[in-house]
């Protein structure tokens, strides 16, 4: 019998499922601190999203109907301002982030078996949380929480707020379906969820890729290794597979020293500037617009390539730069990022039901009800719901996620230490 209080069962296959707790090493705090800067840089863009949406999707991009209040709107949206909201390229540092720490977890290991169990569990985690993630969406919608209609037609975008979320919740069984289709890439009761679909099949492929590296340590299989990741994923336009190999690779290559004291870069001026020009693309490339649209703008001049490219190129580049810059580690390495960081997992799952739920809500109240004036009550109302969403995502991390994380793991405690 595996009682609560084995704790080292627990202590032991810590990080299997989620690596956010790993204060004790220096380089996966500042980690932890990227991911909860790319936490908030997602948050803000859905917040964008839903009150000046023509600043990410254009006029005549996604969304058919996406009208706008400001000219400043559509200017903002083709130049490299976007990159300092734009969730979709924070999206993709994320994925070598994901990649990075996962090849780190897969190379501490020794045996096969063990990485298999441990892919298991952690597709098991998933499966759970996106299931809770999506019957948390449909309470609300159920129960008549979402306002989304009723905003998106009072300021004139009522098509997008109907692409955003749905009006009616249909059957209990349609959360099944969901979670169905959340695995090909698309949800209904919770459009951040395609970002799961992307995860999912990362973590698929860097457990494949690094388990065949362990086995065949030989340079020409693993030249060819990546040559086929890279042509796989430029055929089939999964380029977020390209950041997940980044992840790989840096672990390959990049020589990480994770001790405090050592710095990661030294002090020569050429690598310095170097890195700012990477910073200069990452922002470059990072802003690109998903607009899909003739006029461009500031990227007239670019070549008219699908914007994951631009995103893939962009993210490689960001994530270099803070790898082997100390001041970024520095500044990335505190408490507040830090703490969201390790919540973000569960930040990213419930907190647009929030957005389209308490969001709305207050913006209705404020802006048609106490008339007051449209940008401060898409202020008050995005600000709130994003403190809103960081508490429940503490709250469920604190509570139901380790409940489930830790059944997972004592679950298989026993059959893990057999490998």
């Amino acid at each position: 019998m595996i009682l609560w209080t084995d704790k080292f069962h627990t202590r032991r296959l810590e990080g299997i499922i989620n690596t956010d707790n790993h204060k004790n090493n220096y380089m996966l705090q500042y980690i932890v601190g990227l991911k909860g800067l790319l936490t908030i840089i997602i948050l803000i863009l859905h917040i964008i999203i839903c009150f000046y949406p023509a600043t990410y999707y254009g006029i005549d991009g996604q969304i058919a109907e996406c009208g706008y209040r400001y000219n400043w709107e559509l200017f903002v949206g083709r130049t490299p301002l976007l990159f300092f909201y734009n969730g979709s390229f924070a999206v993709y540092i994320f994925f070598i982030v994901s990649g990075f720490l996962l090849t780190k977890s897969i190379y501490k290991s020794q045996k096969v078996l063990y990485d298999l169990k441990k892919l298991i569990l952690r597709i098991e985690f998933f499966c759970i949380t996106i299931f809770l993630s999506i019957l948390f969406s449909y309470a609300v919608i159920f129960w008549g929480f979402n306002h989304n209609y009723e905003v998106g037609y009072l300021i004139g975008n009522g098509a997008l707020y109907g692409y955003l979320y749905p009006k009616d919740a249909g059957s209990f069984l349609s959360i099944f379906k969901d979670l169905f289709d959340v695995f090909r890439g698309w949800s209904i009761y919770n459009v951040p969820l395609w970002f799961m679909s992307c995860e999912i099949v990362g973590t698929l492929y860097t457990y494949c890729f690094c388990i065949i590296r362990k086995k065949t340590k030989t340079k020409a299989i693993f030249a060819l290794m990546i040559l086929v990741s890279l042509v796989t994923s430029i055929v089939f336009r999964k380029q977020y597979i390209i950041c997940f190999l980044a992840g790989i690779l840096f672990n390959e290559f990049g020589k990480i020293n994770e001790k405090k004291e050592s710095r990661l870069i030294s002090n020569s001026v050429f690598k310095n500037v170097f890195i700012l020009f990477l910073i200069f693309l990452g922002i470059l490339f990072g802003g690109y617009p998903i607009i899909k649209s003739n006029d461009r703008l500031f990227y007239e001049c670019f070549p008219n390539i699908p914007y994951e490219y631009y995103y893939v190129m962009g993210s490689i580049c960001i994530f270099y730069a803070i790898m082997y810059s100390y001041i970024i580690q520095k500044l990335l390495n505190n408490k507040i990022l830090g703490k969201i960081g390790e919540i973000s997992y569960y930040v990213y799952l419930f907190h647009f039901p929030v957005y389209m739920s308490l969001g709305m809500y207050l913006f209705l109240n404020l802006n048609e009800n106490l008339k007051i004036q449209y940008d401060i009550a898409a202020f008050i109302s995005g600000f709130i719901s994003i403190l809103f969403s960081l508490c429940i995502a503490l709250l469920f991390n604190s509570t139901l996620g380790q409940i489930i994380k830790k059944q997972t793991l004592l679950r298989k405690a026993i059959k893990l230490d057999k490998v």
